[in-house]
C-alpha cells in the first residue's frame, strides 16, 4: 500500500510541482502571466502550457481587456467542478492539483477580461545574444558619457571638446535606440520578407527619426529635473503606478503620441532628462 502511494501519488505529485515551479520561474516571469499564475496553472499542465504560450512577453504591451476571456473563465470553472465531481470517489493529489489549475486559470481569465494582468517584476533568464549585445552597447555609451563629464569637471576637456564628443555619442545612442525599437524591428522584418522596398524602408525610418526628434524636443521643453525624480520614483517595479499609467501621463504632458511601448517611452524620457542634467 505504501509503495502504491509512493509511486502512483507522491512521486507524480512532486514531479508536477517541480515542473510547475521551474516553468513559473524560468518562463512565466518573463511574460505578463507572471510567476504566480504560471505556477498554479501549470499544476494541471495543459492550462499552464496554453497560458505560457499565449501570454505576451513582459517587454511588450500586456493583453488588452476583452470580455471574451470571462467566457473562457466560466467554462474553466464548470470544467473544474465537473472534474471534481467525476473524481470525488477516488480523490488524490493529482485531482486536487487539476482543480487548483482550473480555478486559477479561470481567475486568470477573469483578470484578463478586465486588462489587469501585468507583470511588474519580470526576469529574463534566456535573453538572446542580440539583446545582450544591445544592452552592453547601451551601457558602454552611457559609461563613456559619464567619463567625459568627469574629465570636463577635472579641466582635462574644454567645454567645446566635451560638447563635440557628447554630441557624437548622442547620435550613436539615438541610432542604437532606433535599432532596438519595436517599430524598427517590425519594418526590418517587412524589408527582409520583401513586403517593403529599400527606399520605402528608408523613408519610414526617416519618418520615425523625425518623430523621435519632435519627441525629444518636447521632453526638453515640458519636463524638468523634478519630473525626472517623480518618474524614476513611480517607475520602480514594486510601485503601485503601472507603466501604462506613467505613459498616459507623459503623453498628456508632452502633447505627443508615439507607437513606442510603455517601457521604451519611459526609458527614453529618463535617459534624455539624465543627459540634459549631466
Amino acid at each position: 500500500m505504501k509503495d502504491q502511494f509512493l509511486y502512483e501519488t507522491f512521486i507524480p505529485a512532486i514531479i508536477v510541482v517541480v515542473i510547475a515551479l521551474l516553468s513559473a520561474e524560468f518562463v512565466g516571469r518573463s511574460k505578463h502571466i507572471g510567476r504566480g499564475y504560471s505556477f498554479f496553472m501549470m499544476l494541471g499542465l495543459i492550462p499552464g502550457i496554453i497560458g505560457l504560450i499565449f501570454s505576451p512577453s513582459a517587454k511588450k504591451e500586456p493583453t488588452k481587456a476583452n470580455l471574451l476571456y470571462s467566457v473562457f473563465g466560466v467554462f474553466l470553472v464548470l470544467a473544474g467542478l465537473y472534474g471534481f465531481y467525476q473524481g470525488i470517489d477516488n480523490f488524490s493529489f493529482i485531482n486536487f492539483f487539476a482543480l487548483l489549475s482550473y480555478f486559477s486559470s479561470a481567475f486568470y481569465c477573469f483578470e484578463l477580461s478586465k486588462g489587469n494582468v501585468l507583470n511588474k517584476e519580470p526576469k529574463y533568464y534566456f535573453e538572446g545574444t542580440n539583446e545582450r549585445k544591445d544592452t552592453e552597447t547601451k551601457m558602454k555609451l552611457e559609461s563613456t558619457v559619464s567619463n567625459l563629464a568627469d574629465l570636463k569637471e577635472k579641466g582635462i576637456l574644454t567645454n567645446e571638446e566635451y560638447n563635440q564628443k557628447v554630441e557624437k555619442l548622442e547620435v550613436e545612442k539615438a541610432e542604437q535606440d532606433l535599432k532596438n525599437s519595436t517599430e524598427y524591428r517590425q519594418l526590418k522584418s517587412l524589408l527582409d520578407s520583401g513586403v517593403l522596398t529599400k527606399e520605402e524602408f528608408e523613408n519610414k525610418i526617416e519618418f520615425i527619426n523625425n518623430k523621435n526628434k519632435m519627441l525629444i524636443e518636447s521632453i526638453g521643453q515640458y519636463l524638468s529635473q523634478k519630473d525626472l525624480n517623480i518618474i524614476k520614483s513611480n517607475y520602480n517595479k514594486s510601485n503601485k503606478y503601472s507603466s501604462k499609467e506613467i505613459r498616459n501621463k507623459l503623453e498628456e504632458v508632452l502633447k505627443i503620441k508615439t507607437n513606442m511601448s510603455d517601457n521604451e517611452l519611459i526609458e527614453l524620457v529618463i535617459n534624455e532628462l539624465d543627459n540634459k542634467n549631466t
